[in-house]
């Protein structure tokens, strides 16, 4: 009777373990999923190096390959390459294989310091000859390279220019008219709206149909970001209009930046002053020298000759004690001290240590490599 009243215990924690141990195996695969699903990347410059890598928040190198000048990661997994010596543009994926592209000859859009302009909204910006076009994350030609002009995708929408004819492209390559013949000039679409110039040097907006949704009216204008945009009236004053062109903050300040809808906060200059304004147009000062604008519902300013974040309620987050930072993105911030760089959490904890020459944004991936193998096929 002992040993059997021993046993059978045994017997029900066999079953209960294996129960836990098909549990864990969940847990395990689902931790790993989400680790392979989202994926949080930096590019780093070592100290007297002129070359990037590419390094994850666990300190770890994506690659061992170097390149001098490079793109941010996609949410798709996927970079671009620029190669000075050659001149030579490419696509790498996570595991830094070179994506086949089905096209020859091809040039990227590049920022300042010829760094290569990556995918965004799934789609590349390319030029073969003096022909623009897009790619899509498999290296394929998703519209055709025809255009003479054309701006990055940005919610779905992007603009393109053939014989001096303006016109909106969707993600599908869907071509939209824009028929105001008074045009000269368009930029990118935020919020399904695009700053455009007419012949007269007034700025308005286009809708994604190519419609015009607010008339050129305004000296000057911003993008739209929280469903609104700085704008300059005739008097040279700047506010804020709504996307029906009407007036929410009344043009009054002598410079303005994007409003940022996450902490209802805009940086603006008021009779020579720096400082933040709400949507409700009150004027709010800070306690610091010198400050940004606010991302990730954080800004960094300057105190005592150092620099730290606060947050919209001018509350200290990250005490000043850098000698320089970056904006946050995706919940990091580079930051530098003692003349190196790593990059911080958002308490001001080191996700990577300071011991970098250069570093960049983080950038978060949501799909590895975008279905890729390590040969760089696709899955």
């Amino acid at each position: 009777m002992e040993y059997v009243g021993s046993i059978r215990p045994l017997k029900i924690n066999f079953v209960r373990m294996k129960k836990l141990l098909v549990i864990s195996s969940i847990l395990v695969f689902l931790t790993a999923f989400d680790v392979f699903s989202q994926t949080f990347v930096a590019r780093v410059r070592p100290v007297n190096g002129d070359k990037w890598q590419y390094v994850g928040c666990n300190g770890k190198f994506l690659m061992t390959t170097q390149f001098s000048k490079c793109s941010e990661f996609s949410a798709e997994g996927l970079a671009t390459i620029y190669d000075i010596d050659r001149d030579l543009y490419y696509i790498i994926n996570m595991y830094g294989k070179i994506v086949p592209v089905n096209v020859k000859d091809i040039k990227f859009m590049t920022g300042w310091g010829q760094v290569p302009k990556g995918f965004s909204n799934g789609l590349l910006p390319v030029r073969q000859g003096k022909k623009w076009g897009y790619l899509d994350a498999s290296g394929k030609v998703a519209i055709p390279l025809k255009y003479d002009k054309v701006t990055e995708f940005n919610g779905g929408f992007a603009v393109a220019v053939i014989r001096g004819k303006f016109m909106v492209l969707d993600s599908k390559g869907s071509e939209f008219p824009v028929n105001d013949a008074s045009v000269v000039d368009v930029k990118f679409f935020t919020e399904n709206l695009a700053p455009y110039e007419s012949n007269k040097g007034r700025y308005g907006f286009i809708n994604e149909k190519g419609e015009t949704a607010i008339p050129a009216q305004f000296l000057a204008v911003g993008c739209f970001s929280g469903g609104l945009a700085w704008a300059r009236a005739t008097n040279e004053k700047i506010g804020y209009i709504n996307t029906n062109g009407d007036w929410i903050i009344q043009p009054q300040f002598e410079s303005a930046k994007n409003y940022d809808g996450e902490t209802d906060r805009a940086r603006i200059k008021l009779y020579g002053n720096v400082a933040f304004t709400n949507c409700m147009g009150e004027i709010l000062y800070y306690d610091a020298e010198a400050f940004g604008d606010f991302s990730d519902g954080l800004c960094w300013g300057r105190k005592n000759g150092k620099i730290g974040y606060f947050n919209p309620k001018g509350e200290w987050i990250i005490t000043p004690q850098y000698e320089a930072v970056w904006e946050f993105k995706n919940g990091f911030a580079a930051a530098k001290i003692n003349d190196k760089w790593g990059i911080i959490d958002r308490e001001g904890k080191w996700a990577l240590p300071p011991v970098y020459g250069g570093i960049t944004h983080v950038d978060r991936i949501e799909q590895v490599a975008s279905g890729f193998s390590k040969n760089g096929n696709k899955e």
